[in-house]
């Protein structure tokens, strides 16, 4: 299986760090690095971690190593989908929970786990850069020492008291910010001890003397400290970017062609110990086979690419890309993709065999639903793209064709247009947006140009239940028309066309596809619990956009006429 390691620049660095008790009697600062190479480096990057517990609380050197330890471990286990930001989040969330907590289990009036904390991961070309506290970070590039954080700190009569800490709160609070980084910048990290005693100035002065040695930077600002009477733990990192450069065009396409394409098959032909059995699908795109595989007999899908892209370096990597994020899905309601064989020659992909029809073909010969089969068709799909949602991806083509009725219920079947914010850090085509969708179920915001969204994806969810509940469209047949102009669509309520639609259902409905996207529902959680309450979905409020009520002109003209004649009773009563 071809993964995205390919996109990651040609980087390489140097590293060094110190952390010395200096003359406190115990070292209360905590320092890591992990500097992986291949897949991991790729998708997760290097990581350069300094925590200084606060000594003032009686758990603070437990509280750093815990910190530091943790963050090493826990980030590098998260989904490789993720985006850093998320990632990161995540992990120092639940530090902070656990830190606050352990306070409050043990002294129930006093905070005694906190630490300060300044986390950098790189990826790509970018540093991602945490911080809580009175640690700091600098950048030193081209001859000048630029500080990228700011102390969380006031001035008290006694000297200095911190006003953010991991542990301080329940919430945290936590700065982030973005740099792109350049070949020879050096990072560097520095606890209180050390930059509150040796100063700027002559931090900028060590890092142009040793600027292509970190760890011997490192060791000369130590010295600069314990010399400068520093009374405080003294830590200091530095990471030293030597080489950085993107990978060449010819390097791209040198990896991506590794497997030759396979051509147009026919039924008996066989690919890599894969029988052909029949063409389930076939596009200008690509072509969908059922196959069995010869040493198990197991009947399996065999995507392949079309050869009309055989030298078209950005289709194969979205073709790549789309196996590698469905192999990072594991859910009952969408397809499992499985591994390719050892020693395998070309390009393609695998899939479960499910048997079914396909949604779409299911609404067009059995619409309406019963609201009930629709509704449990819809609750399987719910969980099904919340799969992709928890891996920090997007599906991005919300259809029923990419849709089997299964035996184990609604299944997705596709990828071919997805995306995961960890593989659009890199850069990667997968993440550009390119056409998205199909247009009469993608929402108006993606029509005007936005980028997909989960709630955009609600709205096409929402335009597929209608679809199923009445065959319809919420917005009629000219909606893929109008989309760009949603102050002119009007929805027409499911009940019209279907009688056994209850009213509360149309609400629920006509908020999950307001064409306006703050105004629809915001998580799929939320729209779960109203479809499965009906009793709360009956009190929501009024949508964004008048619903085009059957009846309207009818009862217009019933209230007309019925004024004149009221009007007209009340003269003859007066003439008498």
């Amino acid at each position: 299986m071809m993964s995205p390691d390919y996109l990651q620049p040609h980087m390489v660095v140097q590293a060094g760090q110190v952390s010395v008790a200096g003359r406190r009697p115990d070292n209360e600062d905590c320092i890591g690095m992990r500097l992986p190479e291949g897949l991991l480096q790729a998708t997760k990057g290097y990581a350069m971690v300094l925590a200084d517990g606060v000594s003032a609380a009686e758990g603070g050197q437990e509280a750093a190593h815990s910190v530091v330890t943790g963050f090493l471990s826990d980030y590098y286990s998260t989904p490789d989908t993720w985006s850093t930001v998320h990632s990161v989040r995540q992990v120092l969330l639940s530090l902070n929970s656990w830190l606050h907590g352990r306070s409050l289990n043990r002294h129930q009036s006093q905070l005694s786990y906190l630490t300060t904390l300044t986390a950098t991961v790189i990826k790509a070309r970018t540093a991602h850069i945490f911080h809580i506290g009175d640690c700091r970070l600098y950048l030193y590039r081209t001859g000048e020492l630029l500080p990228l954080t700011r102390d969380h700190r006031v001035a008290t009569r006694d000297g200095t008291q911190l006003t953010r800490a991991m542990g301080m709160d329940f919430s945290l609070d936590i700065d982030y910010r973005k740099l792109v980084l350049e070949a020879g910048d050096i990072l560097l990290t520095t606890s209180d001890g050390l930059h509150d005693t040796v100063g700027d100035d002559l931090i900028a002065r060590r890092c142009g003397e040793w600027v292509a040695d970190p760890q011997a930077l490192c060791d000369s600002l130590r010295a600069d400290a314990e010399q400068g009477g520093s009374t405080d733990n003294i830590s200091v990192q530095a990471l030293l970017l030597s080489s950085l450069r993107d990978p060449t065009p010819e390097e791209t396409w040198l990896r991506l062609s590794e497997r030759a394409f396979p051509p147009l098959l026919e039924p008996g032909q066989c690919v890599d110990g894969f029988r052909i059995e029949a063409e389930l699908h076939a596009s200008e795109r690509s072509q969908v086979y059922r196959v069995i595989e010869e040493d198990t007999g197991q009947r399996l899908v065999m995507k392949t690419p079309s050869p009309l892209y055989a030298d078209d370096t950005d289709y194969i990597e979205r073709f790549a890309l789309e196996q590698w994020m469905g192999s990072r899905l594991q859910n009952q309601h969408v397809v499992r993709v499985l591994p390719q064989p050892e020693g395998a020659r070309f390009l393609y992909y695998l899939t479960e065999y499910l048997q079914g029809p396909p949604l779409e073909k299911a609404i067009r010969l059995q619409a309406p639903f019963e609201v009930s089969e629709a509704l449990r068709i819809l609750e399987e799909m719910i969980r099904g793209l919340r799969a992709f949602h928890r891996r920090d991806m997007l599906h991005r083509d919300i259809k029923p064709a990419n849709v089997l009725l299964t035996e184990r219920g609604a299944v997705w079947v596709d990828f071919g247009s997805a995306t995961a914010r960890g593989v659009a850090e890199l850069g990667s085509l997968a993440a550009r947006e390119l056409a998205q969708g199909t247009a009469v179920y993608s929402a108006p915001e993606v029509h005007a140009g936005e980028p997909a969204s989960r709630t955009s994806e609600q709205f096409s969810l929402g335009v597929i239940l209608y679809e199923m509940l009445t065959g319809r469209h919420p917005y009629g047949d000219t909606y893929a028309e109008q989309a760009r102009r949603p102050d002119r669509l009007q929805y027409q309520p499911a009940a019209r066309f279907n009688p056994l639609v209850p009213a509360w259902l149309d609400r629920v409905i006509l908020r999950s596809v307001d064409p306006l996207p703050a105004a629809r529902y915001p998580a799929l959680g939320d729209w779960l619990h109203d479809l499965r309450n009906p009793r709360i979905a009956h009190d929501l409020p009024a949508a964004s956009k008048r619903i085009d009520m059957p009846g309207d002109s009818l009862w217009l003209t019933l209230l007309i006429v019925s004024g004149l004649a009221n009007l007209a009773l009340l003269w003859l009563l007066w003439q008498s």
